[in-house]
């Protein structure tokens, strides 16, 4: 990510915190850099209505899980699923292969959490 749309994105974190009564949450953590995300939606006749996010660990990964949010909000369950890196990289530009962990376990907690979204509209 380019360091302005970084600093950005950590002044704003509009979307950082906990839905205090979320449709679901998905929580990952990265098996190499150890990076936590826990991603939290509201969801309304399939679409996200609401999305909050919880990091733990570097400014990369607040901002890739701020960005995540952003580009997950008020998208259908399917579009939000499809979001990918190279998504985030035609929104903050190139991820240099040190900051990749911190995009993707973002993206994976979010797509946990609409899988269980899934499983709880199934029961």
């Amino acid at each position: 990510m380019r360091g302005e749309e970084v600093a950005k994105l950590l002044k704003e974190r509009k979307y950082e915190g906990a839905i205090e009564e979320p449709s679901a949450m998905g929580t990952e953590v990265h098996p190499l850099c150890n990076d936590r995300v826990s991603f939290y939606i509201t969801v309304e006749e399939g679409h996200i209505k609401e999305v909050k996010y919880e990091a733990y660990q570097c400014a990369s990964t607040i901002a890739g899980s701020e960005l995540t949010a952003s580009m997950a909000e008020g998208k259908t369950l399917e579009d939000a699923e499809t979001i990918s890196l190279k998504d985030l990289e035609g929104k903050a530009g190139k991820i240099g292969n040190t900051n990749r962990c911190c995009k993707e376990v973002a993206i994976w907690a979010l797509k946990k959490a609409i899988s269980s979204y899934k499983s709880k509209a199934e029961i």
